[in-house]
């Protein structure tokens, strides 16, 4: 899956300007592009995240993340993002990736190995871990 960010100006530590629109359109394009697989889509969010997280990561982080859904990143735990995972996300961070339902990945490179995370099956497909790997954008052509 590939999501491009259109940015705007607003801060992302409110979250999304207008929650309602936004919300809906972000799962719409998420939805687009895994039905899609590398497809680029675009999120018009408004956000402008800091540090290491990137606009598309944080609007999907809004949509897709609650109370329900333990999260394990590699972003740094003193880091402002694990902070705003936790409070504007309603996210649980974990210490290990094996644990957890959502991974948000900053740094590619460094990442655990894919069975480090839960693989879950055909029949238990909720089982499995939900990625998001930020890169530094898509190739053209």
């Amino acid at each position: 899956m590939k999501i491009n960010s259109e940015l705007s100006s607003k801060n992302w530590e409110c979250g999304f300007y207008d929650p309602d629109l936004r919300l809906h359109q972000t799962f719409r394009a998420i939805f687009d592009a895994m039905d899609h697989p590398g497809q680029i889509v675009t999120i018009c969010e408004d956000l402008n995240p800091q540090d290491v997280l990137n606009a598309a990561s944080a609007a999907t982080c809004l949509t897709s993340l609650d109370y329900e859904t333990p999260v394990w990143t590699d972003v740094d735990w003193k880091n402002p993002a694990i902070n705003w995972l936790q409070f504007d996300c309603d996210s649980s961070i974990l210490t290990e990736p094996c644990m957890a339902n959502f991974a948000i990945i900053t740094k590619p490179v460094g990442m655990p190995p894919l069975d480090y995370f839960r693989i879950g099956s055909n029949k238990y497909s909720e089982k499995t871990t939900t990625m998001v790997v930020q890169n530094n954008g898509c190739p053209s052509g």
